[in-house]
């Protein structure tokens, strides 16, 4: 068993480590850099930008009037074909190549769902690269709107129609409207077939074919919003982030337009926390602490998600609730930022891809952030390791134990060492199990129809008690599984002594905590922020809540002690 004062020296290092780890977050505004283009053919903001009150006077018209036709179609069935074909017919008559095709999932769910998909050819390429330009209509709530106002709908038709008429484009443009209850399916979905060989092809899903997708902008501007200002939204799928020169270019390009206070990484208006004077207006606190908790939930912020996937550097662009500035900076944003996309000789790889922002002006690179995890995570790996320890080193009574047992002939030191495996085996074997019933549980609701009338049953309780007979069930159904398995175990080996319950308990704590271990240390490459958030959990249950040896186990009997 570990010395006294060595297991108390170890809990305080362990929770020195834990603690520190934590308070460095307070530094990382302070530690920041500024943020520079890695990419020099980028050069954003050099370039004059035509678009301005005319253009987005056409964005406000073609908002207005498709406001009015969807005011139309209001106890429509065919309400998305209808807007569908509203969008390609205005692209068609600018002159683009334009297809309507139907998303094939959308069946499922009751309502046959469209899209848009639309290529502006380049006068200058040969149609081997492209960029995409997206967004998607909704429903609206109300159809009565101010008339200055502009959708993203609008403002695309707006956009298709000004690079129209621009000779310098390089690269083809391709725009994509989406049903926007569809969510990110009807992305994902034509991604899929964007990228598919001949023989995976959907024939149900004919459009013109563009080049390499070089980078995409998704404009989520709904209807109804106020424009206060610019939110740039990079989190995608797991954590996965865009080359951090496309959040530079538009970072610089807002700040040759004049918008640089009014950016932001998230759309709520956070209270002035102690700003450091670098920051100006921006939050840097607030928003370090949003963008891990983007990163870590997994979720994408926006469409452009989908892109992030396929290795396509992406991000949406919104806007956040506020005074009206008018949505003319928006357009000029988005201009400016193709114009310099369109320079491109190349993907973007210079910058980084693994960054943590405390602004949109600010970073830190992952060779920073990653000490923070390092200190985080230490106390479980040296926990891990004293448990091996004690594995690996029985104590003196342990080594008595086993010399009698040799002298004697016994074979029960064998029997013990199969039954601490086999314990720790099945019960870590059983919890995993739980865990996957749960993960699967939502699948299940929607593939066989007695878990669906369950589910509909415990809906009409309410949200909280439906919740609670969920975790209560969860909990029973853990316990039994645990029960069963340690009387299977019980009637293979026999009935466990205290000595043998308190190595069990050992060899499952280390059994256990191994993939954990793994798991974390490996995923922390490639999401930080979701494995900072795990060791936060984890650590202290693990560390913190148990000793860094195995109980004391009760004293030899009579007989063995002469023995010995």
């Amino acid at each position: 068993m570990m010395n006294a004062s060595i297991e108390k020296k170890l809990k305080v290092l362990t929770i020195s480590l834990f603690v520190v780890g934590i308070a460095s977050f307070v530094q990382y505004p302070y530690l920041s850099h500024n943020t520079y283009i890695s990419e020099n053919a980028l050069i954003p903001a050099t370039a004059k930008v035509e678009y301005g009150t005319t253009e987005i006077q056409h964005a406000v018209t073609y908002t207005n009037d498709f406001i009015k036709f969807q005011s139309t179609l209001a106890s429509s069935n065919n309400y998305s074909l209808s807007c569908a074909e509203w969008i390609a017919e205005k692209l068609r008559k600018i002159g683009l190549d334009t297809e309507t095709f139907v998303l094939p999932f959308s069946t499922r769910i009751g309502a046959t769902k469209y899209q848009v998909y639309s290529i502006l050819r380049a006068p200058k390429a040969d149609g081997t690269e492209s960029i995409v330009i997206n967004t998607h209509f909704d429903r609206p709530i109300n159809y009565n709107i101010k008339h200055d106002q502009v959708s993203g709908v609008g403002l695309l038709l707006s956009l298709s129609s000004y690079f129209k008429s621009r000779r310098w484009l390089a690269k083809d443009i391709v725009f994509i409207v989406s049903d926007g209850e569809e969510g990110d399916d009807g992305i994902r979905y034509l991604m899929k077939q964007f990228h598919s060989s001949p023989q995976e092809f959907d024939i149900n899903c004919v459009f013109p074919r563009a080049g390499s997708i070089q980078a995409a902008l998704n404009i989520d501007l709904p209807v109804s919003s106020t424009f206060g200002g610019l939110v740039i939204k990079p989190e995608g799928a797991n954590g996965q982030l865009p080359n951090l020169d496309l959040l530079n270019t538009i970072v610089r390009v807002s700040k040759a337009e004049g918008a640089m206070n009014t950016v932001s990484l998230s759309s709520h208006r956070y209270p002035n926390i102690f700003p450091p004077e670098q920051f100006s207006n921006q939050h840097p606190m607030p928003t370090l602490f949003t963008f891990m908790l983007n990163q870590a939930i997994g979720v994408p912020t926006g469409d452009h998600g989908v892109f992030n996937s396929y290795h396509i550097d992406s991000v949406t662009i919104s806007v956040s609730k506020g005074d009206s500035h008018g949505s003319i900076l928006l357009g000029r944003v988005l201009v400016s930022t193709l114009r310099s996309l369109n320079n491109l000789l190349e993907r973007l790889h210079q910058s980084f891809y693994y960054y943590l922002l405390v602004s949109p002006s600010h970073y830190l690179s992952i060779g920073e952030y990653m000490i923070t995890f390092g200190l985080i995570f230490s106390p479980l790996t040296i926990h891990l390791l004293s448990l091996v320890s004690l594995v690996h080193n029985p104590t003196p009574k342990d080594i008595a134990i086993a010399i009698v047992n040799k002298d004697r002939g016994s074979s029960s030191s064998n029997a013990s060492v199969g039954r601490t495996i086999a314990h720790a085996f099945s019960t870590f074997l059983g919890i995993q199990i739980s865990g996957l019933i749960i993960f699967a549980t939502p699948l299940l609701i929607h593939k066989h129809e007695f878990f669906t009338q369950f589910y509909n049953t415990l809906s009409s309780l309410g949200k909280v008690p439906s919740i609670a007979v969920l975790i209560v069930g969860y909990f029973i159904l853990c316990v039994l599984i645990l029960k069963g398995v340690s009387r299977a175990i019980d009637l293979l080996f026999g009935t466990p002594t205290n000595r043998q319950q308190n190595t069990d308990l050992v060899a499952f704590k280390t059994f256990s905590m191994i993939p954990v271990t793994a798991f974390i240390s490996c995923m922390s490459l490639l999401n930080f922020s979701f494995c900072v958030l795990a060791s936060v959990l984890v650590v202290p249950v693990y560390t913190f809540l148990g000793s860094f040896s195995s109980p004391s186990p009760p004293p030899l009997p009579p007989s063995s002690q002469q023995q010995q």
